[in-house]
């Protein structure tokens, strides 16, 4: 029953890895106290590791359901242990989004259970949001035993994870090999819906993921690949920036997102410790026509300020130092003509990088172990960059976080069962 062993001896670790495991799901969790909401604790850090290791292998962590339970600061930093951690997909619990068929993601209200963030030092988290109550479920009394429905981040979670899946299965299907786990973190992210707060929140994180809009940028990219909407590159110790130029019209909004997988940061023992986890600090913009009109990623509030009140201010932008996904987006770009987007690096590498990357449509295996590997994507309305990284559950375990019953195999490869 070690979850670790088991993610490290099934998890991908190259594109071409056929047996291994691209994908798994988490709905379940430890026991928390105040004492452990939003600090970096060694589970998190262990779980960065073991992703950094597997750069084609992607967990999707459940946020917890102690929204109402962890309540020192009002719901808020109620996400603990390995949710937190950088290179995992963290997912809260929203209220269905469709109603007979039709899919309304403004219909995707809150659940009054979901865990939020932030991390002791800011970071987003939860990542995404997804359908997490009155979900239709498996039970443990065997593999085809149906009962009802169950709610919680443990529902949302594998809902994430499958739909991940169906975006993983349509790019092999397109390009011959699976993505990296930072392109479709990236993809994923890029394309989701905003609710709550405008840009990222502590609530929602990224917003409610769009299965179909991912799928719309991979079959772009591959009907017109001289119009990329989705680019790779990489950073070294010598080359620390990369910069891609595009044309626009002056009108469509822009939306640029970059996310890498990190190292694993030092675990915290203090209370409310701002040091940042990240390691490798990247940063994002874009350049305007005039080449003076410079544009920067979302940054949170609460970053800084370091008040309760900060926790649920909007968005801002900035210079962001403990995401290790940014975006920028540009709703009103007022000039047409040529843009630049650039990724940099203005720290020096401090450990071997499998990938730090922005989305592209045939990924390639790191140059080496030194230098941190970029991915640019792009969207026929939207220019996208990405850049990449990376407890008691299933049997007949009530989940201690969910309180619904979760079947062994129910997401067979997707999911990695206590037995």
């Amino acid at each position: 029953d070690n979850d670790y062993a088991e993610m490290t001896a099934s998890g991908a670790a190259t594109a071409t890895a056929l047996s291994a495991v691209p994908l798994s799901n988490h709905s379940y969790g430890y026991g928390a106290s105040t004492a452990d909401m939003g600090r970096y604790e060694t589970q998190a850090q262990t779980t960065d590791a073991l992703a950094w290791s597997l750069p084609y292998y992607l967990p999707f962590w459940a946020a917890g359901n102690e929204q109402g339970s962890l309540t020192a600061q009002g719901g808020f930093q109620s996400i603990t242990f390995n949710a937190l951690a950088k290179n995992i997909v963290t997912i809260g619990a929203l209220n269905d989004a469709v109603a007979a068929g039709v899919r309304a993601p403004s219909a995707g209200s809150m659940s009054t259970f979901s865990s939020w963030g932030p991390c002791d030092d800011g970071r987003i988290k939860p990542d995404l949001v997804a359908n997490g109550v009155s979900v239709y479920s498996t039970t443990a009394a065997s593999d085809s035993a149906y009962n009802g429905t169950y709610s919680g981040t443990s529902m949302a979670t594998p809902n994430a994870a499958g739909s991940a899946a169906l975006i993983q299965q349509l790019y092999a299907k397109t390009f011959g090999q699976r993505p990296r786990a930072s392109l479709l973190k990236a993809l994923l992210i890029h394309t989701a819906d905003d609710l709550g707060n405008p840009g990222p929140d502590y609530k929602f994180g990224w917003g409610l993921i769009d299965v179909k809009a991912v799928a719309d940028i991979i079959l772009a990219q591959k009907t017109s690949p001289t119009v990329p909407r989705i680019l790779e590159n990489t950073l070294t110790a010598a080359v620390k920036s990369t910069t891609t130029t595009f044309t626009w019209d002056g009108v469509s909004p822009i939306r640029a997102t970059l996310s890498w997988t990190d190292p694993a940061g030092t675990a915290q023992t203090a209370a409310d410790s701002r040091t940042a986890n990240l390691v490798h600090d990247l940063d994002l913009r874009i350049t305007g026509p005039d080449g003076a009109t410079v544009y920067l990623p979302f940054v949170m509030p609460f970053v800084g300020a370091w008040t309760s009140a900060a926790m649920s201010a909007a968005a801002a932008t900035g210079k962001n130092r403990v995401d290790n996904t940014e975006q920028v987006y540009i709703s009103n770009p007022n000039r047409a003509g040529s843009y630049t987007v650039t990724v940099s690096m203005d720290a020096a590498l401090t450990t071997n990088a499998h990938s730090i990357t922005k989305p592209h449509a045939h990924s390639r295996e790191p140059r080496s172990h030194g230098q941190p590997h970029l991915a640019n994507e792009w969207n026929k309305h939207q220019p996208r960059i990405s850049n990449h990284s990376h407890s008691q559950c299933l049997g007949s375990h009530i989940h201690r976080r969910c309180g619904c019953r979760i079947p062994s195999g129910i997401l067979q490869r997707l999911d990695f069962a206590r037995r």
